[in-house]
C-alpha cells in the first residue's frame, strides 16, 4: 500500500505542469506548514483511495470465508495508516524536488537543466529500488545477521503486526502497531520541517549582461537526412524533454521498468536461469518506450499546436522531427538493456545481434503507430496530470503496438525458447536462427510499411485541420 502510494504520488507530482504545480500561491493562504502537509497528504490519499477500497473489497470476503474476520478491522486500519504514510513520504520528496527545481531555475543553464532532470529521475528510481522486495531482503540480509529482517524495516511493521494478531500474539501486535504509528508521525514531522524550510521558492534574480553583435547565420541540419526545419523540430522536442518537469516522468518510466526487471536478477540470480529473461526484457523495451514517447508528441504541444500547424512542413518532415527523440532514446535504452542482460543472463552473440535487428524494426513500427495515434486522438487539456492522448487513443495504440511486437518477435522468440532459453525441455525440437530471423525481418518490413501509412495519414489529417 505504501509503495503504491509513493510511486503513484511521485508520478502525479512529475505529471503536473508548471502552472498547476507552482507552490507560490500557497504563500497567500493563512495556513501553517503543518496544516499544509496534513491537507496535501489527505488530498493525495483521497485521490488514490481506490487502493484502500480495492484492498477492503478483496480481503472482506476472504476473511469471512476463512473465519478470520477479526483480522479485517485491524487490516483496514493499518492499510489506511500505510496509505497516509505513503502520502507523507510523497510530501517529503515533493519538498526536495521543489527545492531542486527552484535551485536549477535560479542558475538557468543547460547543464543545470540536465542536472535537474537527472536528479528527478534518480529520486524516482531510488524510491522504486527501495521498495523492491528482492533488494530489501537481499541488502538487509547482508547487513543484519541473526535478526529477522522484518524487524528493522519500518514499512513492513504493519504486516508484522497482522501476523502477530493471526497468531494471537497481542504483545507483537501492540508493539508493531505502535511502532507503525510512531514512524508515520516521524515522517509527518520531517515533511513539516522540510515544508517550513522550503516554504517559499528560491528568489530568482535576473541579470542582463552585455553581448556582442548578433550575426545571423544560415541554419543547417544536424544530419541523418534531416533538413533545417526538421532538425529544429527535433531539437525542440529534445529541449521539451529536458526542461519540462511534466515530461520527465516519461523518461523515468523506462528507467523504473528496467530496474524492476534487473533488481530481482541481481538480488537472486539463481531464480533467473536460462536465456529467456534477457530476451523478453529486450522485447518489452522496444514495445513500450517508443510507443510512450511518440503518442505524447502531439498532445504535449498544448495551445502552441497552432504554431506547429502553421508551419510550411510536409507530413514526412513532421514525422522525422517528432520521432527523432523516440528513436534515439528507445535505441539507446534497448542497446543498454541488451548489453546488460548479456552480462547477467547471456543469450549468445548471434542471438544478441539478431535481437538488436528485430528490436530496431520494432522501435520503428511502434513509433509510427504511436505518432499515428497521437495525431488522431491528441489531448491538449492542461490539468493536474496531463495525458497528451485520449484514453481511446492510448488503448488503440497499446493494442496495435502489442500485436505488432508479438508478431515481429515471435519467430525469434521460438528460436530462443526451443534452443535452451527456458528451464526444462522444450515442447518441440530447436528451430534454427537464420530461418526464424528471416521470418521476423519479412514480417517487420511489412509492418513498417503498414504502420508508416497509418502514421502518415494521421499526420496529414492533423495538418489539414489547420
Amino acid at each position: 500500500m505504501t509503495s503504491a502510494m509513493i510511486v503513484s504520488g511521485l508520478m502525479f507530482e512529475l505529471g503536473q505542469g508548471s502552472v498547476i504545480s507552482s507552490s507560490e500561491a500557497v504563500n497567500w493562504l493563512p495556513v501553517s506548514p503543518r496544516e499544509y502537509v496534513v491537507a496535501s497528504a489527505l488530498s493525495t490519499s483521497s485521490l488514490y483511495s481506490a487502493f484502500l477500497a480495492l484492498a477492503a473489497g478483496i480481503t472482506l470476503p476472504l476473511t469471512a470465508k476463512l473465519d478470520l474476520f477479526y483480522l479485517w478491522p485491524v487490516t483496514m486500519m493499518l492499510s489506511a495508516l500505510s496509505l497516509l504514510l505513503g502520502a507523507f513520504i510523497v510530501e517529503v520528496l515533493r519538498a526536495i524536488m521543489n527545492r531542486v527545481s527552484s535551485t536549477v531555475y535560479k542558475r538557468s543553464s543547460r547543464f543545470a537543466m540536465a542536472t535537474r532532470l537527472v536528479a528527478l529521475i534518480l529520486v524516482f528510481s531510488l524510491v522504486q529500488i527501495a521498495f523492491q522486495p528482492y533488494f530489501l531482503y537481499w541488502v538487509l540480509g547482508k547487513i543484519v545477521g541473526g535478526i529477522e529482517v522484518a524487524q528493522v524495516v519500518p514499512f513492513v511493521w504493519p504486516s508484522v503486526a497482522l501476523i502477530g494478531l493471526s497468531r494471537y500474539d497481542l504483545l507483537q501486535t501492540t508493539l508493531y502497531t505502535t511502532l507503525s504509528f510512531l514512524f508515520a508521525m516521524a515522517v509527518y514531522e520531517t515533511a513539516s520541517q522540510l515544508r517550513r524550510r522550503y516554504w517559499s521558492p528560491v528568489p530568482i534574480s535576473i541579470s542582463i549582461d552585455d553581448s556582442g553583435e548578433y550575426l545571423p547565420q544560415a541554419s543547417t541540419g544536424i544530419g541523418f537526412g534531416l533538413n533545417p526545419l526538421t532538425s529544429a523540430l527535433a531539437m525542440k522536442e529534445f529541449r521539451a524533454l529536458l526542461r519540462r518537469k511534466d515530461l520527465s516522468r516519461f523518461i523515468a518510466i523506462p528507467v523504473v521498468v528496467v530496474i524492476s526487471f534487473l533488481v530481482p536478477m541481481v538480488a537472486a540470480p539463481g531464480d533467473m536461469s536460462g536465456r529467456a529473461p534477457g530476451f523478453f526484457l529486450a522485447a518489452f523495451i522496444p514495445f513500450i518506450v517508443p510507443l510512450m514517447f511518440s503518442t505524447i508528441t502531439i498532445g504535449q504541444e498544448g495551445n502552441s499546436v497552432m504554431n506547429l500547424l502553421s508551419l510550411p512542413i510536409k507530413p514526412s518532415e513532421l514525422i522525422k522531427g517528432k520521432l527523432a527523440p523516440a528513436w534515439l532514446i528507445s535505441g539507446l535504452t534497448t542497446l543498454g538493456v541488451i548489453a546488460g542482460m548479456e552480462i547477467m543472463a547471456p543469450i549468445g552473440l548471434s542471438d544478441a545481434l539478431a535481437t538488436i535487428v528485430v528490436s530496431a524494426m520494432t522501435i520503428i513500427i511502434n513509433s509510427f503507430i504511436g505518432l499515428g495515434v497521437g495525431a488522431r486522438w491528441p489531448d491538449y487539456t492542461v490539468g493536474s496530470r496531463s495525458r497528451y492522448v485520449t484514453m481511446k487513443g492510448f488503448i488503440i495504440g497499446f493494442i496495435l503496438s502489442g500485436f505488432s511486437t508479438l508478431v515481429v518477435f515471435a519467430p525469434l522468440g521460438l528460436h530462443i525458447v526451443t534452443s535452451g532459453g527456458v528451464r526444462g525441455q522444450a515442447p518441440f525440437p530447436g528451430l534454427d536462427l537464420l530461418p526464424m530471423l528471416a521470418t521476423s525481418i519479412v514480417l517487420g518490413v511489412v509492418l513498417i510499411t503498414l504502420s508508416y501509412v497509418f502514421c502518415k495519414r494521421g499526420v496529414e489529417r492533423l495538418l489539414s485541420s489547420s
